[in-house]
């Protein structure tokens, strides 16, 4: 190949010419035994296209989207011609773009369209469809039923994952402001486990650690026993600025105070007991006792538990 490619006139019709004229020296005999004449006569054939567009009005490719030239790249790659094809590959590369993957198809394509121009039925039965079917009008567009349906399966799978991968984000959202809560604010995370009467099992708890300058220092402002980290640090995000010791339940207070729910303390001795979520336990202690509902956790705790111990 020479070492410095002859200019192209800028102006469409001259390079047309000036092409056709570079073509006509290999046009009878190319000889592409070796790489260096195989690619100078395939420039000359695709400047010759290129020449070709241009003098018809066609122009823009430095404007045109990676999609619309992918898309162009494919359509000329089934026509059959290779230059169009390496050209198209050329308005890729200078545009700085690969070649895109295809797009998932939106419609379904036609496969057949009815036209009845120019048929004259023998007789009033061709006016007739098999098996009594109605007459299609004319321009009716017709598809294949079973590439409908395998679309319309891969759609509907592809929203399914979709749905499932919108989940996960959200989840993996929601974790990460988590994080950033415990780190942020230097909390502590407790996990604590106590007996279960006397069934030798035991339960868990988790519970959410805060500091401060003023009395108390530490306090619980998080807490679940269902040993579920997320909802002991979701509670913690929601707690005030100034929280109590410990995380306070009005609701829960105000029922107990009408059906006169008074709890004794715990075998140690103990004040600092609660119930809730089925379970009646010591905070201080972590001695637990669960039943199927509060109320029976409630009537367990003050069965088993001495009204003034020792």
């Amino acid at each position: 190949m020479s070492n410095q490619a002859k200019r192209l006139s800028d102006c469409p019709a001259e390079r047309l010419a000036q092409c056709r004229a570079e073509a006509a020296t290999f046009n009878d005999e190319p000889n592409f035994k070796s790489d260096e004449n195989a690619l100078e006569i395939f420039f000359k054939l695709m400047a010759h296209k290129m020449a070709k567009s241009a003098a018809q009005g066609r122009s823009g490719w430095q404007q045109c989207s990676q999609e619309d030239l992918s898309r162009m790249l494919r359509e000329h790659v089934e026509k059959g011609d290779p230059v169009d094809v390496a050209n198209f590959c050329m308005m890729l590369r200078a545009n700085g773009f690969s070649i895109a993957k295809p797009a998932l198809p939106t419609v379904v394509p036609v496969v057949a369209t009815v036209n009845y121009t120019g048929y004259e039925p023998a007789n009033h039965l061709d006016w007739c469809a098999p098996f009594s079917l109605q007459r299609l009008a004319d321009g009716t567009e017709l598809v294949d039923r079973a590439h409908a349906t395998r679309l319309q399966a891969e759609v509907s799978a592809l929203q399914h994952r979709l749905t499932i991968a919108d989940q996960r984000v959200d989840d993996l959202e929601k974790d990460k402001q988590r994080l950033d809560a415990l780190g942020g604010n230097f909390w502590d995370v407790r996990h604590h486990s106590a007996p279960l009467a006397d069934t030798g099992d035991y339960t868990g708890g988790v519970e959410i650690v805060g500091r401060w300058m003023d009395k108390p220092h530490e306090r619980v402002i998080g807490e679940d026993y269902n040993e579920s980290l997320r909802a002991a640090i979701d509670q913690a995000m929601t707690a005030d600025a100034y929280p109590p010791a410990r995380p306070e339940y009005p609701e829960l207070d105000a029922a107990l105070g009408e059906e006169h729910w008074h709890m004794n303390p715990c075998k140690q001795g103990h004040g600092d007991v609660g119930t809730c979520g089925g379970k009646a336990f010591c905070h201080t202690c972590d001695e637990t006792i669960t039943a199927t509902t509060t109320q029976e956790a409630f009537e367990q705790w003050n069965a088993t538990q001495p009204a003034n111990p020792k």
